[in-house]
């Protein structure tokens, strides 16, 4: 797992930074330095918004209260507030903070709390826990704790994986990278369902035994083992930080970005905002010379398993009955998915000039429209039976300046003016029945059709009706395949 340098946060100070994205608005809870007496220090909660830009708003800063719960968590320097959790449910936010409380400046005890509320100013308890440990997270009725160990090795204790799963306390195994034995910290951070595996991505950290931090992605079934384990990779230009720490994963506009602390956890250095590496993304950054707070809100994908609309719509077919099966769930499936970046090669062999045409038949959020305009076609349309995708893709068109694409909101089966183009593209918009339905409907013999992710069926189809493969091209996961109406003595 990549993920990109997005932006430095302007805001010096903050440590342990959860963001949660509520229909695009970006709030941010965070622990930042309250009072400091001594050689004591003392975080506390507060709220902050972000922008565009996923930068600190001015002025948006607000000092949580939890006098109903710790009145006289303020006055004592002892006791700071850190978050481990912050999710919505039912249009109510969820906190999960720890009271932890300095013992001599070398161990700490952590009252754990889950707390509600609606606006950020009042708290109610939904559950005090039993632990006196950090507790990371509590997910699907698993609690999962980093048991703080006090010995020598280190001033404030080892903190290491106890999870419990299924009311049983368990020591989880990973098949790399985790040591019991010479672990100086284990924070579990983020749990996510992975649609596209069926199964579970977890990101933790590690505190090694030289006290450095290093962040971690792993895939589980069971909460109890652990596989494929990775450390996370980070590109940062001119970067001096020798590690990363405190991740936190949020989604924006359907795409995952991370903050994360720097390696002097966030005392002085300001938190880095970072996004999952997305070749499509970053292929539009380049040839439309955008910055990143307009690319960060395009959406061309689903992150779902692809299915066929028509078997949707019919509830039947290969991949709808295997769903059925199996007993999957439907909402993980979507009709949509991107090309890849490859098109823009094909299209640079196919020599696009200004009498040219196209139309992208089943042209979904608009990848594909947004890779022809970086050509000279004289016109580019898309249709689409989708008018959610319709709609997404006017937003990314517009995002990118593009107005001189045609869009029909209609079904491909009834439109009849594919003639008017010399160009039809396809990337497997539905099963061969439809797909005879359009090409029964050709008879311009300038015609060359493009198909990303060809079928033999659909290749028998195009040879039925006297069209002729004349070039393959190697995509990057699927080739594309350039056909012609065939006509003796035609010269391509």
């Amino acid at each position: 797992m990549i993920f990109n340098f997005n932006n430095n946060i302007k805001l010096n100070g903050l440590r342990y930074i959860k963001i949660l994205n509520n229909e695009n608005k970006l709030i941010c809870i965070c622990s930042k330095l309250y009072k400091e007496y001594e050689n004591i220090k003392k975080y506390t909660l507060y709220y902050y918004e972000l922008n565009n830009e996923l930068d600190i708003i001015e002025n948006s800063e607000i000092l949580l209260n939890f006098k109903n719960i710790k009145e006289k968590y303020l006055t004592d320097i002892y006791t700071s507030i850190w978050i481990r959790d912050l999710y919505m449910n039912n249009n109510e936010y969820f906190l999960m903070i720890d009271f932890n409380k300095n013992i001599n400046n070398n161990l700490f005890e952590s009252d754990n709390y889950l707390l509600t509320t609606k606006d950020f100013i009042h708290f109610d308890i939904i559950k005090k826990y039993e632990t006196k440990n950090i507790l990371n997270k509590e997910f699907n009725n698993n609690l999962f704790i980093s048991k703080i160990l006090n010995n020598n090795k280190t001033n404030w204790g080892r903190y290491l994986f106890e999870f419990e799963i299924n009311k049983i306390k368990i020591q989880p195994k990973f098949d790399k990278y985790i040591n019991f034995e010479e672990d100086n910290g284990h924070l579990l951070h983020n749990i996510d369902y992975n649609i596209m595996d069926d199964n579970y991505d977890i990101i933790f950290s590690i505190l090694n035994s030289e006290n450095k931090y290093y962040i971690y992605k792993s895939k589980t079934n069971d909460f109890i083992n652990y596989f494929d384990t990775s450390i996370l990779k980070f590109h940062l230009i001119n970067n001096e930080s020798k590690w990363f720490c405190y991740p936190n994963i949020f989604t924006y506009y359907n795409k995952k970005f991370l903050i994360a602390n720097q390696d002097d956890y966030g005392k002085k250095s300001n938190p880095i905002i970072f996004r999952e590496y997305d070749k499509s993304i970053e292929f539009i950054e380049e040839k439309y010379n955008i910055h990143k707070n307009i690319s960060n809100k395009l959406i061309f994908n689903d992150n779902k398993k692809y299915i066929f609309l028509n078997e949707l719509e019919n509830k039947n077919g290969n991949r709808y009955n295997e769903i059925i099966k199996n007993n999957y769930n439907l909402n993980n499936y979507s009709s949509h998915s991107p090309s890849c970046t490859y098109l823009f090669d094909v299209l640079q062999y196919l020599e696009i000039n200004e009498n040219d045409s196209i139309i992208d038949i089943g042209s979904g959020k608009g990848w594909a429209l947004t890779i022809f305009n970086l050509f000279p076609f004289n016109k580019i349309s898309g249709i689409e039976l989708s008018k959610n995708d319709i709609n997404i893709s006017k937003n990314n068109l517009n995002l990118l300046g593009i107005n001189n694409i045609e869009l029909f909101n209609e079904n491909a089966i009834i439109y009849n003016n594919y003639n008017y183009y010399n160009y039809l593209y396809f990337y497997n918009p539905f099963n061969s029945i439809l797909f005879e339905k359009i090409i029964k409907k050709i008879n311009n013999k300038k015609i060359k059709i493009i198909y990303n992710n060809i079928h033999q069926d659909e290749i028998k189809i195009l040879e039925k009706y006297n069209f002729t493969l004349i070039k393959v091209i190697e995509g990057e996961i699927r080739n594309y395949y350039i056909y012609k109406i065939f006509s003796a003595g035609c010269v391509f």
